[in-house]
């Protein structure tokens, strides 16, 4: 198991961000979330008969680039709730909770997520076009599906920034350094700005004119330049107590 893996490598323990792991192996907890990642995984490839013709295999390894990316945005939904644990060990009734609600999300969001992300490779790789867009995706319908997209992807980053802010509170009892403590409130504000920016292309979505409706997802390229403001307002804060 990859988290098992990862916890027996202690130059990996020692080099995460000057942060000192409390989770020590793995719990029952994170191997029923590992079983719960596995089965999204595998709900992206489930389906694809091997190929026996050469078109076919070109329309599989089309189909591979949206399982890819569901893939890539998978991992790091993982690895942020692998770190989670390693960092704080908490296992309390208030995080059982929120981390289930979180597994259930995750099966959800799948669904959503394959069928959106191969919605656009089929248009990339124009499989899609004219007439045959409409049947699978109406100008009226998009609003909805940003709806149901960016309700799940803001839902799963929200708990995220509930998780942390419970181990922020929990700092005296974790023994959290300053520096600690700040990594973790900085956790908080990241997961609140995937929220907002998740929102925000709900709320744009109604807004525009139905034929523009489409467009409202490209404001997910503004998470990047947020995040990275998010992160440098933090080190220099840190710079300041420092000093």
């Amino acid at each position: 198991m990859l988290r098992r893996l990862l916890v027996t490598r202690p130059s990996r323990r020692e080099a995460e961000d000057d942060f000192r792991w409390r989770g020590e192996g793995v719990s029952r907890l994170e191997n029923l979330s590992d079983i719960v990642f596995a089965f999204a995984v595998s709900f992206l490839v489930a389906g694809s008969a091997p190929p026996s013709t050469f078109g076919e295999l070109a329309e599989v390894m089309v189909d591979f680039v949206a399982v890819g990316l569901c893939f890539a945005l998978l991992l790091f939904v993982w690895y942020t709730h692998y770190l989670f644990f390693r960092r704080y060990g908490l296992e309390d009734g208030r995080t059982v909770v929120l981390n289930g609600v979180l597994l259930f999300l995750i099966l959800l969001y799948v669904y959503p997520l394959r069928f959106l992300i191969g919605f656009q490779a089929d248009l990339l790789f124009g499989r899609l076009s004219g007439a045959a867009i409409a049947d699978v995706l109406t100008y009226e319908q998009a609003p909805w599906l940003g709806l149901i997209y960016s309700g799940g992807y803001g839902a799963v980053f929200g708990l995220f920034a509930l998780l942390y802010r419970h181990a922020l509170a929990k700092a005296d009892e974790l023994d959290l350094s300053e520096h600690e403590r700040w990594m973790t409130e900085l956790r908080v504000v990241l997961g609140l700005v995937h929220v907002g920016v998740a929102l925000t292309v709900i709320v744009v979505g109604f807004m525009l004119p139905v034929r523009l409706s489409p467009l409202a997802g490209s404001l997910y390229v503004a998470l990047g330049p947020l995040l990275w403001v998010a992160r440098r307002r933090y080190q220099r804060r840190t710079v300041v107590e420092a000093g």
